[in-house]
């Protein structure tokens, strides 16, 4: 059976660094901030600001917009996120 400090000296040399490591629920976090309100005439209200496909929202890209779906589509840092509107009903969406 190993002793005591060769146990030490192992977890010394396997200790992590855990600021390294990025935060999994960054684009959680980050999509949170954004709350859709409106899908018009090939736009969106985000944050009470209108867009189009291509606009730019805290460095994250619209990459597309369903007015059917009631959702859009955005890229930030090669990774997809949809922010989505409520329904009330077959035809209405809400904030």
């Amino acid at each position: 059976m190993p002793a005591m400090g060769e146990f030490g000296a192992y977890f010394d040399r396997a200790r992590l660094n855990l600021s390294e490591f990025k935060n999994p629920f960054f684009y959680d976090e980050f999509s949170s901030k954004l709350h859709l309100q409106a899908i018009f005439d090939g736009k969106v209200k985000i944050n009470d600001k209108w867009y189009q496909k291509g606009g730019q929202i805290d460095g994250a890209t619209i990459l597309g917009i369903s007015a059917k779906d009631g959702s859009v589509a955005l890229e930030k840092a090669q990774h997809n996120f949809h922010l989505s509107l409520k329904r009330a009903n077959h035809k209405i969406y809400i904030h």
